[in-house]
Formats: structure tokens, sequence, C-alpha cells
């Protein structure tokens, strides 16, 4: 089986607590956790999320800072990712990153979190395609080849509309429908 999640709590913050009770709730997706405003088409919450809980302090405002660690799918070759440590906001039903730092990845699949407060908190994922090094030369490529197929498809039709001989022919009508209708 594979670890979802690693956390390291200060020893000052649970010895800081009358009874050092610390709940842990993990979710498989963020299904319960949907804001009020959709997250864009290239974010996507990509970590279970987990809800880290230390009965007896105030947890909105730690003296030291709580490490969570999260892991999430790899991101597919197509695409740059880049991924953020954030929580869920129950004051503006939102995914927020306040109070936490994204950490340098330990690897591709896993990313921490060094948090201010415990909460829940998940890893959110931006997308965005990968960009080629050659997309202004193969643009220009394309609108080169473009230029010359409806040359091509212009004198096709041209040509069999000037000389009666090929007009009657059933083939050449049908190239020149076919030739038309892609003109």
């Amino acid at each position: 089986t594979e670890q979802l999640v690693d956390f390291s709590v200060p020893r000052s913050i649970i010895n800081g607590a009358p009874s050092s009770v610390m709940n842990l709730v993990l979710y498989d997706d963020d299904r319960f956790f949907q804001p009020k405003t959709s997250l864009s088409d290239k974010e996507k919450i990509v970590s279970p999320v987990v809800s880290l809980n230390v009965s007896g302090i105030d947890s909105s405002r730690l003296a030291e800072k709580v490490n969570v660690s999260l892991h999430h799918p790899d991101c597919a070759e197509n695409l740059t990712c880049s991924y953020e440590c954030v929580y869920w906001d129950y004051v503006q039903e939102s995914w927020s990153s306040d109070g936490c730092t994204t950490m340098a990845a330990t690897s591709t699949s896993k990313t921490t979190c060094q948090c201010s407060h415990l909460t829940n908190f998940a890893i959110l994922a931006s997308f965005d395609p990968k960009h080629h090094a050659h997309t202004e030369e193969l643009s220009t490529v394309s609108l080169v080849c473009g230029i010359i197929s409806m040359i091509g498809l212009g004198l096709t039709c041209i040509i069999i509309g000037m000389f009666k001989k090929l007009r009657g022919l059933t083939a050449m009508k049908i190239t020149f429908c076919f030739s038309a209708s892609m003109f």
C-alpha cells in the first residue's frame, strides 16, 4: 500500500494542549470541499484531503509550523504542472494558501507543505500545456501549406469548370463537388 500522507507536529504544540488528542481524517477526494466559485479548468485538487486537529489548542495560529506531505499523481507528459499547498477556508468556502508555504517537492508525486495552522489540507495543481520550442515556425509552415492547398483546390475547380469534356465525366463532377466543398 502506498502512503498517502506524512505529517509532523512540533512537540511544543502537543505539550501545550491540556489533553493531547490528535485527530486525523483522510478524505479520498475533495467532494466535500466544493468552493462557491469553481476552480478554473486548469486547476484541480490532486491529492487526498487531510484534516489535522489537536484538541485543546487554538489551531488557527500555531507558534511553530506543521509539516504535511501529500502524495498525488504525476503530471501528464504533455503538461507543465505546478503544485500549491492549500487549505479549506470555511469562512470563504474556498481553497486558500494563506499561512501555508509550498516546500520543494521531494519527488514528482509528493509535495510538502509547511503551515502555521491546522485544518483541511490538499494539493492544488495548475496545468498548462507544454510549449514547444518551434511553435512559431510550425504555425508559419501550417499557414503556408494551407494557402497552397487552397490554391490547388481553387485551380482544380477552375480547370474542371473550363473544359466541357471534363465537366461531363462523373468522376470529375465528384472531384469538382469535393474540391468546392473543401474550398
